[in-house]
């Protein structure tokens, strides 16, 4: 019984960490093939370019993949893409934002985290768990972001008027 339930486990962490990083149109990096040729970010960038309208959704892979690469120039130009063909805007910040921090732009990162706020995002936890933004923690702009973030996504626990009835309802 224990060996099913830690696989059940197991199964169920390895499905949470698909659905977070597919969240974000990002896919899991095959391991390396040798019989593969290596990723050419300009190459795809150039057929992406000579190719049809395709609603912004491959350019922004085109800038994950780049970035995941270390082709940042590259991913900066197919983000750019993904945003001018209207591409899903929190996503293109989430991604401008790593590549930011790709660059060792820490302040231009969280400058784009914090224009991502001012449009209306507020998934803190999305923004906190993401493994290639965890390198801000620590950074001042970056705490504070997560401040305001946190009070914007739940002002039930921030706003005092939303504890008026505390004393009937009681601390549950």
């Amino acid at each position: 019984k224990l060996g099913e339930v830690m696989n059940f486990m197991r199964f169920t962490a390895i499905l949470a960490l698909f659905s977070i990083l597919t969240a974000f149109g990002q896919k899991p990096i095959a391991a390396a093939n040798a019989d593969e040729p290596a990723f050419n970010a300009e190459a795809e960038y150039s057929a992406l370019a000579a190719g049809e309208d395709t609603g912004g959704r491959a350019w922004f892979e085109l800038a994950g993949k780049a970035r995941s690469t270390g082709d940042l120039d590259t991913a900066s130009r197919a983000l750019e893409n993904a945003a001018a063909q209207k591409f899903s805007p929190a996503r293109v910040g989430m991604e401008t934002a790593r590549i930011r921090v790709a660059k060792n732009d820490v302040d231009g990162a969280v400058a784009a985290l914090n224009a991502l706020l001012d449009s209306g995002f507020t998934a803190v936890g999305i923004v906190t768990g993401d493994p290639v933004l965890a390198s801000l923690e620590g950074h001042a702009g970056y705490e504070e972001l997560v401040t305001r973030m946190s009070a914007r996504a739940y002002p039930c626990s921030e706003q005092e008027k939303f504890s008026e009835f505390d004393f009937w309802v009681g601390n549950w």
